[in-house]
């Protein structure tokens, strides 16, 4: 028979468990409704084809990037708001990956390991964040794309996701700590 004190360590294997689903349900939610006129994301997009489109935009970017002329004038550059848009809408697909490594991630960090992931998935929660700030800025949608349920349902799943590792991790750290510490003995 288990201890009442292993109980509690039990759910840890499945603490993922439902950000993984909050997240999986996202890519069904619509999560870009853009006007009919966008050839990118013409009206209602689920989750599945904002990815999609996350990653082609990378790939876009990328090209442009190396198809730009060394002689082209820094006054061409986009301005840093937008060039924080950018980003943040070509790495949005790398998130998804993190959220496949977490139940693997989730038994490291209960070990005391995987800081790195850590880390980097609180970057992957505020990243998204410059979507909705610029939408928020301009007072309305983005060139006519507005942000639907399933963008917020899976940003919501990579907070709750990184707020059960953090306390994972904070958990494994634990030590006792004696009540009256003792000096080193002398030699």
């Amino acid at each position: 028979m288990e201890s009442p004190s292993q109980k509690p360590r039990d759910w840890d294997d499945y603490v993922v468990g439902f950000p993984m689903v909050m997240w999986a349900a996202s890519f069904f939610f619509p999560a870009l409704i853009g006007p009919k006129s966008n050839w990118i994301f013409p009206g209602t997009t689920p989750g599945y084809e904002a990815a999609l489109g996350s990653l082609l935009a990378l790939v876009a970017l990328l090209v442009l990037a190396v198809m730009r002329p060394p002689t082209a004038p820094i006054a061409s550059l986009p301005k840093l708001g937008d060039l924080l848009l950018i980003a943040s809408v070509c790495s949005l697909w790398l998130a998804n990956v993190w959220m496949l490594l977490a139940p693997a991630m989730s038994k490291r960090i209960r070990r005391g390991e995987g800081r790195f992931y850590l880390v980097t998935l609180w970057l992957w929660v505020f990243a998204p964040l410059p979507i909705p700030i610029r939408i928020s800025a301009e007072r309305s949608d983005f060139r006519g794309t507005k942000l639907a349920i399933g963008f917020y349902v899976w940003w919501a799943s990579f907070l709750l996701l990184a707020i059960l590792c953090t306390n994972l991790h904070l958990r494994s750290r634990q030590t006792t700590l004696e009540p009256y510490p003792q000096p080193p003995a002398k030699m």
